[in-house]
């Protein structure tokens, strides 16, 4: 078998399973509340790391971990993002059970 034939099946087989797989999600639908496929958090970790800049991606984190700089983030996020986030910053916010009833927990 030539290389080129051998290349057009591996991109012929490539494309088939790329079609079965978003018949599959087509068909399962997309969903906020359900896990996401291993696929899915590879390509959305991906697509995450290559958005980073190199030299950001190797900055420290400016502000050190002090009980006064902890402190203060405590009271940020209870201010600002917990409400959103929850208080312990998992995304079921006590409000969510109210608007996104089938929302798992």
């Amino acid at each position: 078998m030539s290389r080129w034939k051998l290349a057009f099946s591996m991109l012929g087989a490539l494309a088939l399973l790329a079609v079965i797989y978003a018949a599959v999600l087509i068909h399962r639908g997309f969903s906020a509340s359900a896990e996401p496929s291993l696929p899915e958090r590879i390509v959305a970790r991906l697509i995450r790391n290559l958005s980073i800049p190199g030299r950001s991606a190797r900055e420290v984190n400016p502000w050190k971990a002090t009980p006064d700089n902890l402190q203060e983030a405590r009271e940020v996020f209870a201010a600002r993002c917990a409400v959103c986030h929850g208080n312990d910053g998992a995304g079921q916010p006590l409000w969510a059970a109210i608007f996104i009833p089938n929302r798992p927990t």
